[in-house]
């Protein structure tokens, strides 16, 4: 049911529920919503991927493919862009507590 909903309703609001079921105890539904989370991170949308950003910033441990999607995106955001803090955070916090990550901008 929540599967059928998450492929309806627009990239922005996909990112609460997904960000629930990466903080779930399953661990297939936390891979699977926490890759989403960083595919959101190429949003055209910065709604979404401001939102994305928070979500992972706030989950305790995430894979190195997300670690490196923040360093992307942080990469290819506008200085001006609001989202641009939330992707920094998210991406200082998770490399300092994983040294497979690295900030490859130093922009901000």
């Amino acid at each position: 049911m929540l599967a059928a909903w998450l492929a309806t309703v627009s990239e922005a609001d996909s990112v609460y529920p997904l960000w629930l079921l990466a903080l779930s105890r399953n661990s297939v539904g936390h891979a699977g919503s926490e890759d989403r989370l960083g595919q959101l991170l190429d949003s055209r949308d910065s709604t979404t991927r401001l939102r994305a950003a928070f979500a992972l910033g706030r989950i305790k441990s995430i894979s190195p493919a997300s670690i490196a999607r923040l360093n992307r995106c942080l990469e290819l955001e506008p200085e001006d862009s609001p989202v641009r803090g939330y992707v920094a955070g998210a991406s200082l916090r998770h490399t300092a507590r994983d040294s497979s990550g690295t900030i490859r901008s130093n922009r901000y």
